[in-house]
């Protein structure tokens, strides 16, 4: 019977609580012609469906409001669709 490798203990990361913002640095390599061959659209919520769980905390994230239905059935045992949710879709 081999034994488990020796693992290091796991680091303990510490975040605070509130991350103050700073100001933000120039990127001197970029110019005016680099940003004009990027690929990129505004999203808009009906390109984007976005319907997230809240109830009991779960905030899972779906791309429509039939597969919430189906998540909240299937790991919240409950056929409730219309509450706890956070959308930009209505």
């Amino acid at each position: 019977m081999s034994k488990p490798p020796n693992q290091p203990p796991p680091i303990p990361i510490h975040l605070p609580a509130v991350l103050h913002s700073r100001p933000a640095q120039t990127d001197a390599s970029v110019n005016a012609g680099a940003t004009a061959n990027i690929l990129g659209k505004v999203a808009t919520p009906q390109d984007t469906p976005i319907w997230i769980c809240t109830l009991h905390d779960c905030n899972r994230i779906f791309p429509s409001h039939e597969r919430l239905g189906m998540h909240r059935k299937r790991d919240h045992h409950t056929d409730d669709v219309d509450s706890a949710i956070t959308t930009w879709n209505s």
